[in-house]
């Protein structure tokens, strides 16, 4: 997920910066958000072969329960 702070003001519904924005300023921005983005996919891909993370943490099997944190009045 990209986090584009205030996008509803700085985007039109068609996805075109608004009239009032500084676009260079945005574009630089994305362009910083996705190279982030890349590098980031990049480096899961080679852990990826590095480790096996089914192998280290298994696919959870039952309800999507499972994900939640224990509740404080669990044992």
């Amino acid at each position: 997920m990209i986090h584009i702070s205030k996008a509803h003001e700085v985007l039109a519904e068609n996805g075109n910066f608004l009239e009032q924005v500084d676009a260079e300023r945005w574009i630089s921005y994305f362009a910083r958000t996705f190279t982030q983005l890349t590098w980031w996919a990049s480096a899961a891909r080679n852990q990826r072969h590095e480790v096996d993370p089914h192998k280290l943490v298994p696919a959870f099997r039952r309800d999507p329960s499972q994900r939640n944190s224990p509740s404080r009045n669990s044992e």
